[in-house]
């Protein structure tokens, strides 16, 4: 049985993110707003940002949160926030995702959903959240 893939939702600087979108102006401090150039993949899965070098050096949240198809509500409610600085954003991703589908396993096979959570937790350790 296949599954929908889970929803990631996005938000930049605390702005919401969609597929319409290909900015998002973010007040930074008093007075002071950027703009962020986003785009979405086709599935919402991947978020590319980028900057206007001649606003500077900043630092923004990227926020991503991952939910499955079928439900309104982020499974478990878990969030991870994403700096874009290397492989341990990439990580946190992978396995909120894996997460999300060890967790519609889970119901119809508990086993089999213990090892795949076994698997994880091997290739991935613990990855703050």
């Amino acid at each position: 049985m296949l599954w929908p893939a889970p929803v990631t939702a996005w938000t930049v600087g605390g702005q919401p993110v969609d597929g319409s979108a290909s900015t998002v102006s973010i007040e930074i401090a008093t007075g002071r707003t950027i703009t962020v150039g986003v785009a979405l993949d086709a599935e919402g899965s991947w978020l590319t940002c980028t900057n206007v070098p001649d606003e500077g050096a900043f630092e923004v949240p990227v926020i991503a949160t991952v939910s499955e198809a079928e439900r309104s509500q982020p499974d478990g409610l878990r969030s991870a926030a994403v700096d874009g600085r290397g492989d341990r954003d990439t990580d946190r991703l992978a396995k909120l995702r894996l997460d999300v589908l060890i967790n519609r396993v889970r119901h119809a096979n508990p086993a089999l959903a213990g090892e795949l959570q076994h698997l994880v937790a091997l290739r991935y350790g613990t990855v703050t959240r």
